[in-house]
């Protein structure tokens, strides 16, 4: 083991050692480093584990919780393969937009069952991207603006349970709770650091929680209606993620969505793969799987049809965004999984290539939204 490993060693044994659930363990490997942080939420994790809970080929997972709340997991099974098929064949998934989303998007579908240890579910992931959730926080303005307008699209009385799913650092969660005055709301994400900075925002406004949402399960509970702005494109398995909200939505209940949906960002992630093909930032990304899933309405549709709503509708909407300070804006929001496929030395460099291409600042950015509208 290197250095960084034999300290990541540490922190687990007694994160885990202490009974804690995987939220926290994010979050005591955070507090020790943030480059732990980022080794944390990389597959290498796995391999610690493995070595401690004893469970051959599995990572990291959450366990079952509270009302039975899951973590984000990925599938290295069946499941992920013909997902990297699907990728291979269908020009519009990955070829996206790395807006806000859920940082530890899994899947959760088609793999190893998890393997429970100390309460533990033990599963296996991958690196998507990882987030600072104050960051993030800081540079979101544009997204909190659509955020917003989502919002105003689901009819609330003010009684209702509503969860927020992807509540990244509750910019919008925060507006939700202010119009369920005598109602509640759940708060989920798959980052620990956004959770945290949810949890500075919104004190004991909103119950918050790491969460999985292809594994959603709240018990016996339903809530009245799902919000979700700029998440589902990082979630692979639409089929999964649908059949959880279903499950976890009453009959009648609503689903108010918006995220990067058909052609969203292109013209932006054309620049960076542009550059990314040249050396010498090539290397560092031959067997990089991109992580982004934008689906088109008519697909959408069906799928929420086939897991059980009752009535589905789906739409794009072009929204360009010109940031007031692009380079950090397109760093932290937009190329952040790219740049985390890099070492140290050459972000830097690939994000002045990218911005230099892109003939800014200023530069616009190429938003297109998947608007969802659905029934249960």
């Amino acid at each position: 083991m290197v250095g960084a490993d034999l300290q990541l060693e540490a922190v687990l044994r007694a994160a885990l050692g202490h009974g804690h659930d995987a939220s926290v363990v994010d979050e005591e490997v955070e507090r020790a480093s943030p480059a732990l942080g980022e080794r944390a939420d990389r597959a290498e994790i796995g391999e610690v584990e493995r070595a401690h809970l004893g469970a051959p080929g599995h990572g990291r997972g959450h366990p079952v919780a509270g009302r039975g709340v899951a973590d984000r997991e990925d599938d290295v099974g069946a499941g992920a393969a013909e997902l990297a098929r699907r990728d291979a064949s269908d020009p519009t998934r990955g070829a996206g937009d790395d807006d806000r989303a859920p940082v530890e998007a899994r899947q959760g579908r088609g793999g190893p069952a998890g393997r429970a240890h100390g309460g533990l579910n033990v599963r296996p992931m991958s690196h998507v991207r990882t987030w600072s959730g104050a960051a993030y926080d800081r540079l979101s303005g544009p997204m909190a603006e659509m955020g917003l307008e989502v919002l105003e699209r689901l009819p609330l009385r003010g009684d209702e349970t509503v969860l927020d799913a992807g509540c990244g650092s509750g910019r919008v969660t925060e507006a939700l709770a202010a119009r369920l005055e005598h109602g509640r709301v759940i708060g989920v994400d798959a980052s620990a650091s956004m959770i945290q900075a949810a949890r500075e925002r919104l004190g004991d406004r909103a119950e918050l929680r790491v969460a999985d949402l292809t594994a959603l399960d709240l018990g016996p509970e339903r809530v009245d209606a799902v919000l979700s702005t700029a998440t589902f494109h990082w979630i692979a398995d639409h089929d999964a993620l649908f059949a959880a909200l279903r499950r976890a939505l009453r009959d009648g209940g609503r689903l108010v969505a918006q995220c990067g949906g058909r052609g969203n960002i292109a013209s932006l992630h054309a620049v960076a793969e542009a550059v990314l093909a040249e050396e010498p930032f090539a290397a560092h990304v031959a067997d990089w799987r991109r992580p982004w899933h934008f689906a088109g309405p008519e697909e959408t549709e069906a799928r929420l049809r086939a897991a059980g709503f009752a009535e589905a509708h789906a739409w794009l909407e072009p929204r360009p965004v010109t940031p007031d300070d692009a380079r950090a804006f397109v760093a932290e929001v937009n190329l952040g999984a790219h740049l985390q496929q890099l070492p140290d030395a050459l972000r830097e460099p690939f994000l002045d290539a990218a911005l230099a291409r892109l003939g800014g600042p200023p530069v616009t950015i190429d938003y297109v939204r998947l608007n969802i509208d659905a029934i249960a």
